[in-house]
């Protein structure tokens, strides 16, 4: 733990002295992997919510990290731009013991028509480096596409990758303008014991959420360190969110597995510019906004950017398939409604108003039925318009790799 401390601090020295002598603009990308909105909290995450817009009705576009994420990198909805799922491997099981099905699985990539977050900063003179710890983050669904380099270690906490990080910005030297992405994936399954920020529980069925909690502690002091040193030469613009959330035994789920309720796609949303006064926006948007918001940030096409006031009765989507279910789930979110169907299932659709119920515990589809009918009516159009999957992209299945996706519960 000293050694990886002195390592950072003299990383972040080095950088810091760096900027001084070569000042240039930074923009910031941070994703919090598995960090429900109600639990994306720490000394640092919640100064620069005091210092920013916080956007406390954000809403991810799936439950896992693949589709999510590509919706941060292009501003489009899972069935518009084909990435439905990630990866994970299917299985069956033959008495105690668990056999693969298959020696590869089959994955959607990011199409090469539609242009990445990175890929438009790149092609406007921005340097872009990245680092990521989760597995689907990487070359096989295009998620290296623009990106001067994006280092994946799926093995790494943040201090690892912000050292990483904070080495390349040392060698970069002067000139254009830098965009970072940080994908952090401390807070995913399994869940670890980081201490001096564990607090035990008095219950010992909350042994998980404690350990979780003190995983985003964790990645809350370590981009604390992290960003004291893009401070040496002025304030970075910052936007942060979570991909998808983690339910703890909510509506019967643990993970984030089939489910669309709000533990799981509540998403942190908050996005800081120097310079500017702190703000709350309570209307519901969503990770399509990211794409237009970064941009507008880098001072590009601002169509779109949540800075520039988007339609707060528009509404917003999520969608969520399975490979081994015949549904998909799929959400209609308008002001505080949400309509949770699942397409291809006997039951009927469920409807909440998270305004009076923010757990989801009450469905009163029954009580207005004009409004389900219409938010029905919305999905179809919607539904119609999209539909796409993206290229197949297989990927071997070899040893490491499924003890990989079998630790992070992505084996099914």
């Amino acid at each position: 733990m000293k050694r990886r401390i002195l390592a950072t601090t003299i990383a972040v020295l080095a950088v810091g002295a760096a900027w001084v002598l070569w000042p240039r603009q930074v923009l910031v990308l941070i994703v919090l992997d598995t960090t429900r909105a109600d639990a994306a909290h720490g000394p640092w995450i919640d100064d620069l919510r005091a210092r920013s817009t916080v956007f406390t009705h954000a809403l991810s576009t799936s439950s896992w990290t693949a589709p999510a994420t590509a919706s941060i990198f292009t501003g489009l909805y899972p069935t518009e731009h084909g990435v439905i799922g990630g990866f994970r491997a299917q299985q069956r099981a033959a008495g105690k013991e668990v056999e693969l099905t298959d020696p590869a699985i089959d994955l959607q990539g990011l199409p090469a028509g539609v242009e990445t977050l990175p890929e438009r900063l790149h092609a406007a003179g921005w340097r872009t480096y990245g680092v990521a710890a989760n597995i689907n983050i990487g070359p096989e669904l295009g998620f290296d596409r623009g990106f001067d380099a994006l280092h994946r270690d799926r093995n790494a906490d943040a201090g690892d990758l912000l050292i990483r990080l904070a080495g390349w910005l040392l060698l970069a030297g002067p000139g254009r303008p830098t965009f970072l992405y940080v994908h952090l994936n401390d807070a995913h399954h399994p869940y670890r014991i980081r201490r001096p920020w564990f607090l035990e529980p008095g219950d010992a069925g909350a042994q998980d959420r404690a350990k979780y909690d003190s995983e985003i502690a964790s990645m809350d002091h370590a981009l604390s360190r992290f960003t004291s040193g893009l401070a040496w030469w002025g304030e970075p613009a910052i936007a942060l969110v979570s991909d998808h959330g983690e339910a703890f035994g909510e509506h019967g789920q643990h993970g984030h597995v089939f489910t669309l309720h709000g533990e799981v796609n509540d998403v942190a949303m908050i996005i800081h510019r120097p310079g500017n006064s702190p703000a709350r926006v309570e209307f519901p948007v969503s990770l399509i906004d990211i794409a237009p918001t970064v941009l507008d940030m880098a001072g590009l096409d601002a169509t779109g950017s949540l800075l520039r006031g988007v339609d707060p009765t528009r509404t917003l989507f999520a969608h969520r398939a399975s490979p081994t279910k015949a549904t998909t789930l799929w959400t209609v979110n308008q002001g505080p409604w949400k309509l949770l169907l699942e397409e291809g299932a006997a039951r009927p659709p469920t409807l909440y108003d998270v305004a009076a119920d923010p757990g989801e515990t009450t469905d009163i589809a029954g009580d207005h039925p004009d409004r389900v009918e219409a938010f029905l009516a919305d999905l179809t159009a919607f539904q119609a318009r999209t539909g796409y999957r993206g290229p197949s992209v297989e990927v071997e299945l070899d040893p490491a790799l499924v003890e990989h996706l079998t630790l992070l519960g992505y084996v099914e």
